[in-house]
């Protein structure tokens, strides 16, 4: 039901991203498959990613993109007894894609030129900056989840207060609605 509910979103011009309900629908395949055949943890968690690597991979027409999601993601380690049948199933998933939709570009990035080789310095700054900004965000969500799993609020109160403060926080700044 919920990748109807997120494609039915994104149809309807709300703003998620196409990979969600790509990567719910291969999870639930791939956990029904893992239910059918009674397997245990660790094939069930490979065919998971094998199955979230196959539709990442169909939906961006990027099979790479799909392997280190996967991997990286949903079974939480690059293991070798995982990294073929995931790779096997995103090439799989985007030669049949390829085969239905073309080999169409998701993302056209343009071509860059470095104008001076002063820009390398700006690239360093740039690189150390995102890596701190990474850094405390990843903090930051880390004491967000410590302070809602101890707050006294009921926790299905909890994405409403989250969606109050994004809303207000629209009305300055109208691009984090989108």
């Amino acid at each position: 039901k919920g990748a109807i509910l997120n494609a039915l979103s994104i149809g309807a011009g709300a703003s998620v991203g196409r990979e969600g309900p790509m990567v719910h629908l291969g999870a639930t395949f791939g956990t029904a498959i893992a239910k059918l055949f009674r397997l245990q943890r660790t094939p069930r968690r490979v065919l998971l990613a094998s199955a979230v690597a196959a539709a990442v991979a169909a939906s961006f027409n990027a099979p790479l993109a799909g392997v280190f999601f996967a991997l990286e993601v949903v079974a939480g380690s690059f293991a070798l007894h995982a990294f073929g049948p995931t790779v096997l199933a995103a090439l799989t998933a985007t030669l049949v894609s390829r085969a239905i939709l073309g080999d169409q570009q998701v993302f056209v990035i343009p071509d860059q030129v470095i104008a001076h080789v002063l820009e390398f310095p700006a690239f360093l700054m740039l690189g150390a900056l995102c890596g701190v900004m990474a850094f405390l965000f990843t903090r930051a969500t880390i004491r967000l989840a410590r302070f809602a799993d101890e707050s006294p609020l009921p926790r299905f109160a909890l994405p409403g207060i989250a969606g109050s403060i994004v809303a207000i926080a629209g009305i300055w700044m109208p691009e984090a609605l989108g």
